[in-house]
């Protein structure tokens, strides 16, 4: 009878770890915040909330997983343990922080990702390396990430997107500043700041919301938050200017 017993519980634990590896993979985006701490304009919780939604609207059937962290070590130990699940697959991954030249950091220099280096991204991203859906889509918000210059431009994505192991998707970086006035100062409320400092930019941009809100705005419609666009599938590749925004919002179609 035990020895009966024993086996039913090998067969039972074999078909259930069959049944795990044959199911349909979970689609997970990722939303990496690096400057969670700094003493930005805005409360970065908010931002991030705001940042979600805006997601969840382009991918209604994606669990987003918040990586709310400023260290590279801790950046690749949460990744790993939600990477853990074989089954995950990325349809999203988007980081927050500040960059230039193909470089991202944040204020205190603890996150710091070379573009152009393959050594940084199997040192932070090495669980998520070839983890991507068909039609993914990977994007940054830094200022100055992608040079202006097209060739250039194509050289640096063609470079992320062989890291990434993306083989059928999108990526957008700015080659101008990214500024993101809307969501950090109108859309936010004086009583969500964390701090007196916050509270008190935000009481200034409301009392000179007839000055600052147009000047906010134009500086981050028509100055600020453009880029390029690259879609990848196989060895096809199409690359356009585009702006953060518009990125964000709408789900890029997979390049045909």
């Amino acid at each position: 009878m035990k020895n009966f017993l024993t086996i039913v519980i090998i067969f039972t634990t074999l078909f259930a770890n069959m049944a795990m590896a044959t199911g349909g993979p979970d689609h997970i985006g990722l939303i990496i915040d690096t400057t969670i701490d700094e003493h930005v304009t805005g409360n970065t919780n908010v931002s991030y909330g705001i940042m979600e939604a805006r997601l969840e609207q382009q991918f209604p059937d994606t669990s987003i997983y918040p990586i709310m962290e400023t260290k590279n070590e801790i950046i690749r130990n949460r990744l790993e343990d939600i990477m853990d699940n074989p089954n995950i697959v990325i349809d999203f991954l988007y980081i927050s922080s500040h960059g230039v030249n193909s470089f991202l950091i944040n204020q205190d220099g603890e996150f710091a990702f070379h573009l152009d280096r393959e050594e940084d991204y199997k040192s932070i991203f090495g669980s998520a390396i070839g983890r991507f859906s068909k039609g993914a889509k990977i994007f940054f918000s830094g200022c100055s990430v992608s040079p202006k210059n097209r060739n250039q431009a194509h050289l640096l994505f063609k470079t992320i997107s062989k890291n990434f192991k993306l083989k059928a998707g999108s990526i957008y970086a700015n080659y101008t500043e990214g500024f993101q006035f809307t969501d950090a100062v109108i859309l936010q409320s004086i009583g969500e700041q964390p701090t007196r400092k916050h509270r008190n930019k935000k009481l200034f941009f409301t009392l000179s919301a007839f000055v600052s809100y147009p000047l906010g705005l134009f500086y981050e419609k028509f100055l600020t938050n453009k880029g390029y666009l690259f879609r990848i599938n196989g060895d096809k590749w199409s690359m356009e200017k585009e702006n953060f925004f518009n990125v964000r919002k709408i789900k890029t179609p997979i390049l045909e």
